[in-house]
């Protein structure tokens, strides 16, 4: 499988847009969300796998429109000794990758649980991606929550302590096939996060000028990560804030028809 990966700052409509190309029409067999394809990759790897996969309940869940809504469960259960095998087996090819992330996380100015949270939410990821890449299925995965905006989770938003991770996060990620950037100015992205009632680890206990800090330097981070992987020899697809969100789903659509091509 390949994947295309979402990356932008807090704010800059990531959310909206996936649940609107999710729905839309020229969706069909075009590409799966990620529990959809993990969902696949654990119906292969059982089929694959008969004599190894004793236990017939699994297979009949995954194939059974009743129980969708236990998939994602059934899935981790199917592949989690897969998945371990497989971070084990690509340790050396992504140490370089792996050795940042531990870096960043280990930056000694932020708070322990926020380091902690950020491995927490980075491995899960990173874990799906290679049973992805390792499926035989021809398939392609819009990650709205990506390996790409994992960056988040490991970097500090100050001046001065992003800016290293940052760079060595993008040139070291293991490729997508496409990435879509969410560009948005930091006085909007203040805006729309103001009208929110969710507020996210990054922001929590940030106001005014400290929270327009973390929204701008959210904002270099994804900007330094598009620049990087486009240079990397990655499709790049920008996509404007300010555009209604019928024309994103258009753009994106045609993205993703081009990817899979």
């Amino acid at each position: 499988m390949k994947r295309i990966d979402f990356l932008g700052a807090s704010g800059a409509g990531k959310s909206a847009v996936f649940d609107a190309i999710a729905r839309s029409a020229s969706r069909e067999k075009q590409w799966f969300t990620p529990k959809e394809a993990k969902t696949a990759a654990a119906r292969q790897y059982i089929k694959q796998n008969k004599r190894m996969v004793k236990d017939f309940k699994p297979a009949l869940l995954l194939n059974l429109p009743l129980f969708r809504p236990f998939h994602p469960q059934v899935s981790n259960y199917v592949l989690r000794t897969h998945g371990t095998k497989l971070l084990w087996e690509n340790a050396q090819r992504d140490k370089p990758f792996l050795n940042t992330v531990l870096k960043g996380a280990g930056f000694e100015n932020r708070e322990p649980l926020h380091r902690l949270l950020g491995i927490n939410w980075f491995v899960p990821v990173y874990r799906d991606v290679l049973i992805m890449e390792n499926s035989p299925l021809e398939s392609l995965v819009i990650f709205d929550e990506s390996l790409s905006q994992k960056v988040y989770g490991i970097t500090h938003w100050k001046q001065g302590a992003f800016e290293e991770i940052t760079a060595a996060y993008f040139n070291s990620i293991p490729l997508p096939a496409g990435l879509i950037h969410f560009k948005i100015a930091s006085q909007t992205a203040m805006e729309r996060l103001n009208e929110r009632p969710k507020v996210t680890t990054g922001q929590r206990n940030s106001t005014g000028e400290e929270l327009f800090n973390v929204i701008a330097a959210q904002v270099d981070i994804a900007r330094t990560g598009a620049d990087i992987i486009k240079y990397r020899g990655v499709k790049v697809l920008e996509i404007e804030s300010e555009l209604p969100i019928e024309r994103k789903v258009v753009y994106i659509n045609k993205f993703i028809a081009d990817s899979n091509v």
